[in-house]
């Protein structure tokens, strides 16, 4: 049975999406695949409904605590699984109980998660989304910071053709983005189409694969989507499947994984066990542990020579597709400003101003105290900016504190992963990061919105500390040390 958490998002989902086809998709399959089970006809693919899913994959925002995105446990260059680490890592520090799995071809998924809890494309994301000890947020949590954020509103009519952010949509954008992330052009593939041949080892690995593994991991997808007990243990410590189904025969049965790009995706297994593809052989040829759940197509020993090994050790790595992990369409936004379209000294500031507060465009106007670069600047009302290379700064005073937007001095790209920090009195506050370069202070009634503070900016490169006044009608920043 799927936990709470998760069948309340879903819930919530389903209850506005119309009937969602699984008939035949607009995804394009590589020659010899089968069809997609996915249908976008459904969720009609746009570059702007792509772009849109990229950015919300790789925006930590959408954790509760903006320290978590889904790029952070599905990495690109591991073919979008988490590197060595064992099991998935989310907010607070706190540790999952199963492996990250890699992320592609997942259009041809019919089930999602080790366990299978998930069985529609769209609903995928929600499980890490709402999960505790993984992003730990909730729908409305999310839409409201969307809605509030200064580009996203738009960003969702460009996608979807009419303005609106909903928990709909942002599925389906994720969906877009992760749905297209198609990986079909290993040095196998490559070989399969008539081009470079194997080498004679990989060659004989592939005979051997054949032979040996094909029955569960078959290509071309390399997996053929059931569920199973590979032998980990005699007595499962995980219930796996058998959680979901309520089956008792189920139980520690697990997701066959595609082995596509494998030689990337260490750590193996649900629970992350293995460390090396030699020491996932080795369990194949003399490791496996018999149970009333074992798979019988594991039941009879491996027949594997130490020749057979080295083969399938040289044939995996052909599984890797270089073009796919390496592929910019899916790679993190770069060189632009998350929160707003640029800071630098231009009447564009006032336009980024006067989308954060809507109302107030009479205070657009800044002064300068210097004429190149400004040291010391001000703001009307409840603003102020500072252009202290190498970066520059806008705040935001609200309600609930103060919203920092800090980009590059040359680049406007924003400044993701600093440690900010207001220093009032003898209290230090932690900015909780909200999106990439953009950075939250919450404030009660004697912290830093009414009374001078200094502003502690640190990352790479950068060690900055600006004295702060927003007590006054006119907020007032100046650069108070040395980078």
């Amino acid at each position: 049975m799927k936990p709470r958490w998760y069948r309340t998002a879903a819930a919530l989902v389903l209850a506005a999406m119309p009937c969602l086809a699984n008939a035949s998709s607009g995804l394009a399959s590589p020659a010899g695949w089968p069809a997609p089970r996915y249908a976008f006809e459904n969720n009609p693919v746009t570059p702007a409904g792509i772009e849109l899913g990229r950015r919300l994959f790789y925006d930590p925002s959408l954790s509760r605590d903006g320290s978590v995105s889904c790029a952070s446990c599905h990495q690109q260059a591991s073919a979008f699984a988490h590197t060595r680490h064992r099991v998935s890592h989310g907010i607070g520090g706190q540790l999952g109980t199963r492996n990250a799995p890699a992320l592609f071809n997942l259009a041809w998924q019919p089930d999602f998660m080790w366990d299978g809890a998930v069985t529609h494309l769209e609903l995928q994301p929600l499980a890490p989304l709402t999960n505790p000890v993984e992003m730990g947020s909730t729908l409305p949590q999310v839409i409201e910071k969307l809605s509030r954020d200064p580009l996203y509103p738009a960003r969702f009519a460009e996608a979807f053709g009419s303005p609106g952010v909903d928990s709909q949509r942002m599925l389906r954008a994720l969906t877009q983005f992760i749905g297209t992330m198609v990986s079909a052009d290993s040095a196998y593939d490559r070989a399969a189409r008539g081009g470079t041949p194997l080498s004679p080892e990989a060659e004989h690995g592939l005979a051997v694969f054949r032979q040996q593994c094909a029955s569960c991991h078959t290509e071309p997808l390399f997996t053929d989507h059931r569920f199973a007990d590979n032998g980990l243990d005699a007595t499962a410590r995980d219930p796996g499947r058998g959680a979901i189904s309520g089956d008792p025969k189920d139980r520690g049965r697990f997701r066959v994984p595609s082995l596509r790009n494998v030689a990337l995706t260490a750590p193996y297994m649900h629970d992350g066990r293995f460390e090396t593809l030699r020491e996932v052989i080795d369990h194949y040829a003399h490791g496996i542990q018999h149970s009333a759940s074992l798979d019988p197509r594991l039941a009879a020993p491996r027949d594997l020579s130490l020749a057979d090994q080295r083969a399938l050790l040289a044939f995996l790595p052909t599984l890797t597709d270089e073009v796919f992990v390496r592929d910019a369409r899916f790679a993190e936004p770069r060189n632009e400003v998350a929160a707003a379209p640029s800071l630098s000294w231009s009447a564009r500031v006032g336009q980024v101003l006067a989308r954060l507060l809507p109302g107030e465009a009479e205070a657009h106007s800044r002064i300068e105290t210097t004429a190149a670069v400004s040291t010391q600047t001000t703001f009307a009302t409840t603003r102020f900016a500072l252009h202290a290379p190498p970066v520059e700064i806008v705040g935001v005073r609200d309600a609930a504190g103060i919203v920092l937007y800090v980009d590059d001095f040359s680049s406007n790209a924003p400044r993701a992963g600093l440690e900010v920090s207001f220093l009032h009195g003898t209290r230090a506050v932690r900015a909780a990061p909200e999106a990439p370069g953009v950075y939250r202070i919450g404030m009660d009634a004697d912290g830093p919105t009414t009374t001078p503070a200094v502003l502690v900016i640190r990352g790479a490169s950068l060690d900055l500390r600006v004295d702060v006044d927003l007590s006054g009608a006119i907020p007032t920043a100046s650069l108070s040390a040395s980078r």
